[in-house]
């Protein structure tokens, strides 16, 4: 079996499944809608029927003045993103010489609004003119409806972003926690910490320093189809092992690749699981911190479940390692996936 195949096999073993965990589970869950923002909708919407265009767009302008967050909430329910509305009015604002705005919370007050209100109102039409058939003490209920329907999408970028920094943030509070020196150590605290920068690349975390790197960790971390994308991060990780080979060759690229997102470009996974000297998911998270041990001078203490599934892995870094069939009282285990582990 060639190593592709066996990177493939225990890729498919340990597949990170996103809605069982914990921090994806916290976008998930939507809160109700403000009793303000309720209000307001309820008015607005009443008066698409009553009232002419000019009325409805000075009602909204006058409802998200008072209340700028409750357009938030309005571009949700019409089934768009903060995004999609201001590159959406940016082609009218382009010919009209007007600046488009770089937040939308202070849009009713804006230059951009000339654009934005008729753009809006032509959305709630759509969106909203159903909603007049049904009994006004029906209506929170619906906008409810609408609120917990649309969140998926609405916070779908969001997620996605938020997902691959809180891989790089696991890798170093466990690489932290085991006195592993790595850098920027800000990644600790902060997921979204900036990269580091080695060879003119970025890496996610780079062990020991940046100034004298041994192991540099790219973390790709998709749990939705990212289509063609999974080839341009194949390209990303081979570009990043050209420029390391460029000034050392001895220099590790571990790469965190996880997710059912990378089933929809399986080319791309297998070009990331080619070109990465180590790879591991975050059910296997035990093993970057096993790495950088060993480029460390470390020696890590590991309960594993399954030790002669990576019999291979195992026997690479043995130095740095000492499997343990449980848990002792000599130390503090921590957490690293399907392992535990302590220094």
């Amino acid at each position: 079996m060639t190593q592709l195949h066996e990177r493939r096999r225990e890729y498919e073993a340990h597949v990170w499944d996103h809605t069982q965990d914990p921090f994806q589970q916290t976008f998930d869950q939507c809160p109700p809608l403000p009793v303000a923002h309720v209000e307001a909708l309820i008015e607005i919407i009443q008066s698409l029927d009553a009232e002419p265009d000019e009325l409805v767009v000075s009602l909204l302008k006058g409802s998200l003045i008072a209340h700028p967050e409750l357009i938030f909430t309005l571009v949700k329910l019409l089934g768009l993103t903060r995004e999609k509305l201001r590159s959406d009015i940016k082609p009218a604002l382009r010919e009209r010489g007007t600046p488009t705005p770089s937040k939308i919370d202070k849009i009713a007050g804006h230059a951009a609004w000339g654009v934005a209100a008729p753009y809006l109102l032509a959305r709630m039409r759509m969106v909203f003119t159903p909603l007049l058939s049904v009994p006004e003490s029906s209506l929170p209920g619906a906008l409810e409806a609408l609120q917990q329907g649309t969140h998926p999408g609405y916070i779908r970028q969001e997620r996605a972003k938020r997902s691959g920094h809180y891989a790089e943030q696991r890798v170093a509070i466990l690489l932290r926690s085991l006195g592993i020196p790595f850098e920027p150590e800000g990644k600790a605290e902060n997921g979204m910490t900036a990269d580091a920068s080695v060879a003119g690349e970025s890496f996610d975390l780079v062990v020991p320093t940046q100034a004298e790197p041994r192991v540099c960790v790219i973390s790709m971390l998709h749990s939705s189809n990212i289509g063609q994308y999974g080839e341009s991060k194949a390209a990303d990780a081979e570009r990043a092992r050209s420029a390391l080979n460029a000034v050392d060759e001895d220099m590790v690229l571990a790469v965190l690749a996880d997710g059912h997102g990378f089933e929809s470009n399986t080319a791309g996974l297998d070009g990331i699981l080619r070109v990465a000297d180590e790879f591991f998911q975050l059910a296997t998270l035990w093993k970057v911190a096993v790495v950088a041990a060993y480029h460390t001078g470390v020696r890590l203490h590991v309960v594993l479940p399954d030790a002669r599934n990576h019999f291979d892995f195992l026997d690479r870094y043995g130095d740095a390692v000492l499997i343990h069939a449980e848990a002792d009282e000599e130390g503090l285990w921590v957490d690293a996936g399907e392992a535990f582990i302590r220094a």
